[in-house]
């Protein structure tokens, strides 16, 4: 398969006054490029997450797959990696993003899933970058928020780097969405929306889709 480039520039709205914060952005990628034009939720968790948390991300999963949401994340922690294997048994677009450069070869399950149209693997690093590190991670997260129409974060342990990007993520002009859970209090003081737990019940089905659409 033959990797892409693609560079392009996104304006993220910062604060009140939406103050322009511009990033120029050159992705490498392997499968569809076409895919990158669709309009992404991404979906971000911290290394560590309360149990109490993991079963609502899984029927988040669900819904975003029943709502047929295109979804964009490293999908390097645990839950992340639990949430990317629930999206890649059903036909929701996914863009995987690297904290590092490309791999020479694909992973063999992701092969087939780009022939089909449904995955894109990409990166904002160069062939240079031969390992992932938490400041890549920040900025690939950095990076994936930017270009999505709207952020879910699962849970940003205190202190942690998803939870400094989640203070800069408050300061744009863009939907925002959480757990509405004890442990996240710090995300909801940022002014991220909060989704009720349960997720997964008809009548929490309707409050998930109306937040995630409008």
């Amino acid at each position: 398969m033959i990797p892409w480039k693609h560079s392009f520039e996104n304006t993220a709205q910062m604060g009140p006054l939406k103050k322009p914060c511009r990033l120029h952005i050159t992705f490498h990628g392997y499968g569809p490029e076409e895919l990158l034009a669709s309009s992404y939720t991404a979906f971000l968790c911290s290394v560590k997450c309360p149990g109490s948390l993991i079963l609502q991300c899984y029927d988040l999963a669900k819904n975003f797959i029943a709502l047929s949401t295109p979804v964009i994340g490293g999908f390097h922690s645990p839950v992340e990696r639990e949430v990317l294997n629930i999206l890649l048994r059903a036909s929701v677009p996914v863009c995987v993003v690297m904290g590092r450069g490309l791999p020479v070869r694909i992973p063999a399950e992701f092969r087939q899933l780009m022939e089909e149209g449904r995955m894109i693997l990409a990166s904002p690093f160069d062939g240079r970058t031969k390992r992932a590190t938490a400041e890549t991670a920040l900025k690939r997260n950095l990076i994936i928020s930017a270009l999505a129409e709207k952020v879910f974060v699962a849970y940003a342990a205190p202190g942690s780097k998803t939870e400094t990007l989640c203070r800069v993520i408050s300061k744009w002009n863009k939907p925002r969405f959480t757990f509405n859970h004890e442990a996240n209090r710090n995300l909801l003081s940022m002014g991220f929306s909060s989704v009720e737990g349960g997720i997964g019940k008809p009548d929490c089905d309707k409050v998930l889709e109306k937040k995630i659409s409008e």
